[in-house]
């Protein structure tokens, strides 16, 4: 990121901080979709072929 005229280091320590928040959130949504998926994938080899817990959840979401 190049300076520009009258930037200061506070705003872009707020664009900064800004950006961290979006990650952090970003970040905690991706973790939720892998506790998800991976509840899913657990339950995988314990139904019958025609029963697979993914393609369920799927359905339900679509």
């Amino acid at each position: 990121m190049a300076p520009q005229d009258g930037a200061t280091c506070e705003t872009v320590q707020t664009l900064a901080e800004q950006h961290l928040r979006n990650v952090r959130a970003k970040l905690a949504d991706l973790m939720r979709i892998e506790t998800a998926l991976a509840e899913l994938v657990a339950q995988c080899g314990s139904r019958p072929v025609n029963c697979c817990p993914v393609v369920e959840s799927l359905a339900r979401v679509y």
